[in-house]
């Protein structure tokens, strides 16, 4: 993209959901700060975060960045599910979505990774 897109904190009970979902432990869930991108990002997509200058410590407000601090990750590729199943005989038609009456006879495969809890 090349550009500057907005961040904003992410609060309140949307905060909490994400936490829980995450299995971020109530203890630690103050030392955590989300955000979230004012647009979505394209799969596989390079993120870079700048602090600023000026950002003050929580415990000690004389500590403030003096300079740029750039954070990089990758956004997780796209959700690409598959799915297949054997047939009981040849022609009859593939069914994947009902209980498997033996060994599994469905496999599901390709689903994007998810994010460990310490890169949200």
């Amino acid at each position: 993209m090349g550009e500057r897109i907005a961040v904003r904190r992410v609060e309140g009970a949307a905060r909490h959901q994400l936490l829980r979902q995450r299995r971020i432990k109530p203890a630690a869930a103050p030392a955590w700060r989300l955000l979230a991108c004012e647009r979505p990002s394209p799969a596989e997509f390079g993120v870079r975060l700048v602090w600023g200058p000026g950002i003050a410590a929580a415990a000690n407000t004389k500590v403030v960045t003096r300079g740029e601090r750039p954070l990089q990750w990758r956004v997780r590729p796209r959700f690409t599910p598959d799915c297949s199943g054997e047939r009981e005989r040849a022609n009859a038609p593939c069914m994947p979505l009902r209980p498997p009456l033996r060994p599994p006879l469905v496999r599901y495969h390709r689903f994007a990774p998810p994010s460990p809890a310490d890169r949200v």
